[in-house]
């Protein structure tokens, strides 16, 4: 996410943003920065350890049929999760890289 704001507005603009609204943010706009981060890791570290616990629990219960069901089942969150992690960084990235002042074009504008 850095690397892309950096690339859109170089590092003294990227930087910029951490003093935006004041420079008294600084300290809270860098601990937001590293815990989005922190919180898409901690994300898709519990999803992929929460399907291979179910998986290890139905082995150990049912050793024939399960395995072959929650390894489908495995596949199918797997997709939707990384869906979900791609969309987030896509959103991430969109932030870092947004203008300071710039804002969403609305429906309306113009039109007057």
């Amino acid at each position: 996410m850095p690397l892309f704001g950096i690339r859109r507005s170089g590092l003294r603009g990227y930087l910029s943003t951490y003093l935006k609204p004041t420079p008294f943010m600084l300290p809270f706009n860098l601990i937001g920065e590293v815990s989005r981060t922190l919180a898409l890791a901690v994300r898709l570290f519990g999803n992929i350890m929460s399907g291979t616990v179910i998986v290890g629990i139905l082995v150990s219960i049912t050793p024939l049929l399960f395995p072959a069901v929650m390894n489908a089942l495995g596949l199918l969150t797997g997709m939707i999760q990384a869906y979900i992690f791609s969309v987030l960084a896509t959103v991430y990235i969109a932030a870092a890289t947004r203008e300071g002042g710039e804002r969403p074009a609305h429906p309306d504008q113009g039109t007057k």
